[in-house]
């Protein structure tokens, strides 16, 4: 996963000739090369790669002292 602090960034690769089934949960991502949103199941063909995108997570910010 790579992140621009917007955005997260998912790539799924399969190195092989067989298709393979990701898990990818119930949060819809976007898919950057197909268009339109994916979650559940998702099937990559043999060598195939999809690249999705999702809002990046917020991270807590450092308590600042006084």
């Amino acid at each position: 996963m790579r992140t621009d602090g917007t955005s997260e960034f998912v790539f799924l690769q399969n190195y092989n000739a067989t298709a393979q089934t990701v898990e990818l949960g119930a949060e819809p991502l976007t898919d950057m090369l197909a268009g339109g949103e994916v979650s559940g199941p998702v099937r990559l063909a043999g060598y195939g790669c999809r690249v999705l995108r999702r809002p990046a997570l917020q991270q807590p910010r450092a308590a600042q002292s006084s």
